[in-house]
């Protein structure tokens, strides 16, 4: 089940911090070592309408916490290519919670997901995987 989330776009900021929540249902929590949470970073320019790609942070499963253990942790980003000029660094909290009285996140209408309606989605006493985007610090460095 691959779902894809988008944060608010930060204007003119090289140190955005968001503050953005996302949480996703985890159906069957012995299978957690085997997924992933992907973070990318894109820099926006809004005079082209395109975007560039400055790096990303790869979580897997074994790394997510209970939510008494979470912390902000600053993940540096991995970039495209070894040619890439691109440095920086993702603050995130990711941690594991039974609280069932949070529901999984919707994705943006804006974005595509990419799995089909999943009925564990719905499951009160699943795990849920929290994310929050918190304060990346990205610089994108001209050679």
């Amino acid at each position: 089940m691959a779902r894809k989330f988008r944060t608010t776009i930060k204007e003119k900021d090289l140190n955005p911090v968001w503050n953005e929540s996302f949480y996703f249902n985890v159906s069957d929590p012995s299978n957690l070592h085997y997924l992933t949470l992907d973070a990318h970073v894109y820099s926006n320019v809004r005079a082209t309408n395109s975007r560039s790609f400055l790096g990303k942070v790869c979580l897997t499963g074994n790394s997510f916490v209970l939510h008494s253990d979470a912390v902000v942790l600053h993940y540096p980003l991995e970039k495209r290519g070894i040619f890439s000029h691109v440095r920086g660094e993702l603050g995130l909290k990711v941690y594991i919670t039974d609280d069932a009285s949070i529901k999984s996140s919707t994705p943006l209408p804006a974005v595509e997901s990419l799995s089909t309606k999943d009925p564990g989605l719905t499951h009160a006493e699943a795990p849920m995987v929290h994310s929050m985007t918190e304060t990346p610090s990205c610089t994108k460095v001209r050679g």
